[in-house]
């Protein structure tokens, strides 16, 4: 884990496919969102994403409400099929906000651990606390290897970027 930051961010385009329930149940998903990202953009590297869109503290395992999407950068969105957002996908977009930001190195089992550092941790080191999620302000992390190739990636070479809205504590 690297030393977070806080930063503010600029407004970002997803297009997704929302699920729910355990944050686990992604893997379909994402080898849906595969598909589609491979029929639109070719081999243009596209980075996907994980939004959560829901409180995550006080929601039930059940009850998680999370998108398995792609970052879809304006330059990007030109190069699409028309520009359209692709039939089975969704667009979620996220306003420009203050997060806290950090890279996570290994493989995804550790994520948790991140997050709970980031959010438990550090944050509140900063006189500050995490946002609720919500569609409009989301907790997401940003996966940044180029798995496209079809390469198999080590997991000790997997880079996770994570946003964690935050506020100033009460």
């Amino acid at each position: 884990m690297n030393t977070p930051k806080i930063i503010e961010t600029a407004t970002r385009k997803f297009w997704g496919i929302v699920g729910h329930g355990p944050f686990d149940a992604c893997g379909p998903l994402f080898k849906r969102l595969g598909v589609i990202k491979k029929e639109t953009f070719s081999n243009t590297k596209i980075d996907f994403a994980m939004l959560v869109l829901c409180d995550v503290p006080n929601t039930s395992k059940d009850d998680l409400v999370w998108a398995a999407a792609m970052v879809i950068p304006p330059e990007k969105e030109a190069k699409s099929k028309g520009g359209k957002v692709p039939d089975g996908l969704e667009e979620i977009v996220v306003a420009g906000h203050r997060c806290a930001t950090m890279m996570h190195h290994g493989g995804y089992d550790g994520l948790p651990k991140s997050w709970g550092k980031l959010c438990m941790e550090w944050i509140p080191s900063q006189k500050m606390c995490p946002s609720k999620g919500s569609r409009e302000c989301p907790h997401y992390e940003i996966y940044l290897n180029d798995c496209s190739k079809g390469e198999a990636i080590k997991q000790e070479d997997l880079v996770t970027q994570l946003f964690a809205p935050v506020e100033a504590a009460e």
